[in-house]
C-alpha cells in the first residue's frame, strides 16, 4: 500500500512539472522564476506566438485580398464575355449589311 502511494506522489510531482507557467500570448507573471534553460525555453515560445500571431494576421490579410482580386477578376471576366458578345454580334451585323 506504501508503495502504491510513493507511484501516487510521483506521478502528481511529475504531472505537475508539465504544466504551463502562462499561456500563449499572455504577459509573463512577475512571480515567473525559473532555471535559464527553462527561461530560453519560454522565451522562445513567447517569440514564436508572436510570430504565430502576425504570420496569420498576414494570412487573414491575404485572404481578404484576394477574395477582392478574385471578386474584380470575375466582374472583368463577364465584362469581357460581354464585350465578346457585342463584338461578335456587330460584326454579324456588318457582315449582314455589306452582302
Amino acid at each position: 500500500m506504501k508503495r502504491y502511494y510513493l507511484l501516487f506522489i510521483a506521478a502528481a510531482i511529475t504531472g505537475s512539472a508539465c504544466t504551463n507557467l502562462y499561456n500563449c500570448g499572455e504577459t509573463r507573471p512577475d512571480n515567473f522564476r525559473a532555471n535559464k534553460k527553462v527561461t530560453a525555453v519560454v522565451d522562445e515560445r513567447d517569440s514564436l506566438c508572436t510570430a504565430l500571431a502576425s504570420e496569420e494576421a498576414e494570412n487573414e490579410r491575404l485572404s481578404s485580398e484576394l477574395a477582392a482580386k478574385t471578386s474584380a477578376y470575375t466582374e472583368l471576366d463577364s465584362r469581357h464575355n460581354n464585350l465578346k458578345s457585342d463584338y461578335k454580334r456587330l460584326q454579324d451585323e456588318s457582315a449582314a449589311t455589306t452582302d
